[in-house]
């Protein structure tokens, strides 16, 4: 669109003859651009911002079939609409001319009213096509965003579970260090305190210490800004978030069984891996919590397939209503009581595995849920 706000055509036809005829047909309607060859109309199109291309096909050198299939590969033209005006009109050439990328065809000679019809006709479904694409890269950066919301409340969430487990896991050592503190004093007045003394001393304060120090590198490492995606083992990161857990699985009796091929490696970003297991066992804890279930077990397999590797997630807590089975993945989707649940951990596991051109599902078994996961290899 020029600056005028009138449409700019750009007429190309090796005939000055025909380029007068144009002009004097469109001028004051429309923004005129006019050459006389196919390399001249390929330069002015790629500078200029014109909205439409009257194209003659029959050219010398470069004839306008060819014009039309260069414009079309130049992504700075692609979208320019182009209306081939020609002589020619048998069932061949025209058939030609909409392979080239041509979005109409007038046969010479034509009628003004014509012409000016199958113009504005063009320029009104370019408009439409340009807005369409705004609304739709619209949507898409609103999308964006609300994904990323998403997943700041998801990471949010999921550090507030780890620092609750953190919490829960300091605090027995916490309490057995200041129980051997509160008792120093009186095994030293009743002369308890030897050298086996202060070396059992010494050994069952590391204990905790070491218990301490392990909880915090685990969550540490669970922060960890690396996003490269690398190899890693299964067990080992399984391992690695039963040993976050721990507390919350011993305080009700939730047994994680691994299976022994759970030592196959899989690509991926490791903590966000993390992240999904902590979410589903978590998911799987306040299932068996509010359906009172008991024994609690969730099993972990995989499976190596030559193009993937499968995992699967399956407890005994009840499964998942079938309301909501199919949208569980979905944002904002939660099974929990109000107040208990974001539904946003579901989601960002969803977005993890697709990210990785991966798929999780899930289905109700006998007695739970089994979440599969399909991780390319």
């Amino acid at each position: 669109m020029s600056l005028s706000n009138k449409p700019t055509l750009l007429i190309v036809d090796d005939n000055p003859t025909n380029i007068d005829i144009l002009v004097g047909l469109l001028s004051g309607e429309y923004d005129l651009l006019a050459v006389l060859s196919g390399p001249e109309a390929l330069e002015i199109a790629a500078k200029e911002a014109v909205d439409l291309i009257l194209l003659d096909i029959m050219m010398p050198g470069m004839s306008g079939l060819d014009v039309c299939r260069k414009l079309r590969q130049d992504e700075a033209t692609q979208a320019i609409p182009v209306i081939f005006l020609t002589a020619k009109n048998d069932e061949a050439t025209i058939e030609e001319s909409y392979e080239a990328g041509g979005d109409d065809y007038i046969s010479k000679p034509f009628k003004p009213k014509e012409l000016r019809a199958r113009i504005n006709n063009r320029l009104e479904l370019s408009s439409y096509r340009h807005q369409l694409e705004q609304r739709v890269e619209e949507e898409i950066a609103k999308r964006q965003e609300r994904e990323q919301q998403l997943f700041q409340q998801s990471k949010l969430a999921a550090m507030g579970e780890m620092i609750g487990a953190v919490a829960h896991q300091w605090m027995q050592p916490i309490q057995v260090i200041s129980a051997y503190i509160s008792t120093l004093e009186m095994d030293y007045q009743d002369q308890l305190i030897d050298e086996t003394y202060i070396r059992n001393y010494q050994s069952d304060m590391q204990v905790q210490i070491n218990h301490l120090a392990s909880t915090l590198r685990e969550f540490r490492t669970f922060l960890s800004p690396n996003k490269s995606v690398q190899s890693f083992e299964l067990g080992g990161m399984i391992h690695s978030v039963m040993e976050l857990m721990k507390d919350d699985l011993h305080k009700y009796m939730i047994e994680i069984a691994l299976a022994d091929d759970n030592k196959v490696k899989i690509m991926g970003v490791e903590n966000e891996f993390k992240h999904i297991f902590i979410n589903l066992f978590n998911n799987a804890k306040d299932a068996f919590v509010e359906n009172k279930i008991t024994p609690c077990t969730i099993t972990v397999k995989a499976e190596e397939q030559p193009d993937e590797v499968l995992i699967s997630v399956q407890d005994n807590a009840g499964g998942i209503p079938e309301a909501v089975i199919d949208r569980v993945f979905d944002a904002n989707v939660t099974t929990k009581p109000e107040g208990k649940g974001t539904g946003t951990g579901l989601y960002m596991s969803r977005l993890i595995v697709e990210k990785l051109n991966g798929r999780i599902d899930v289905a109700n078994v006998e007695g739970g849920a089994r979440f599969t996961l399909r991780i390319p290899r």
